[in-house]
């Protein structure tokens, strides 16, 4: 920047061969801030990434989708999502009447609140506990554990656990990146 104030004070007083200068200059600058702009919004390996849609933290690896089915899903689709092929997305019905739409997956980054709850939910055969975004505390769903898997209030985590993802609360990387906009500089 000072030496676009050094050329334009020494263009004043001199002949415009300073003008197609400065026009390259500034040229140069605008490309390479839109550049740098652009990548701040790619992923490195372009995966699509499961984020909280509250606060956009990360929350799971689409990888880690498992599609374990409840004996209580009222309807089960499979679509593609956050770039997986063949998601199984449940429709379920919570202890009071509401219906939501749900995904399962092997591993999440959130957090789990309150006690193991033995109530039956969806899982016969699970204990279960809320669990809640890391950064703003929003509930996303539910973390199963077979009652085999828990002695004396410790949990052994096996393949068999889950978490369940309520899909209104969630949002994919790719299409959040989709709704931001660079503002280009004239």
């Amino acid at each position: 920047m000072v030496i676009i104030a050094t050329l334009i004070s020494n263009f004043r007083s001199s002949s415009f061969t300073l003008l197609p200068i400065l026009i390259i200059l500034f040229t140069a600058i605008i490309s390479t801030y839109s550049h740098r702009a652009i990548d701040i919004f790619e992923t490195s390996n372009n995966q699509d990434y499961i984020l909280c849609r509250e606060c956009g933290e990360h929350l799971a690896d689409p990888k880690y989708i498992n599609n374990q089915l409840s004996p209580l899903a009222q309807v089960i689709s499979h679509k593609t999502l956050f770039d997986q092929k063949g998601v199984s997305i449940q429709l379920l019905t919570n202890p009071l009447k509401i219906k939501f739409d749900a995904i399962t997956v092997a591993h999440a980054d959130c957090t789990l609140v309150r006690n193991w709850q033995s109530t039956p939910l969806w899982y016969p055969g699970y204990y279960w506990r809320p669990c809640v975004c890391t950064q703003c505390k929003h509930h996303h769903g539910w973390y199963f554990v077979p009652k085999t898997d828990i002695t004396s209030n410790r949990v052994t985590r096996t393949d068999r656990s889950f978490y369940l993802l309520k899909l209104e609360n969630l949002i994919g990387e790719k299409f959040s990146n989709s709704l931001v906009a660079i503002p280009k500089i004239l």
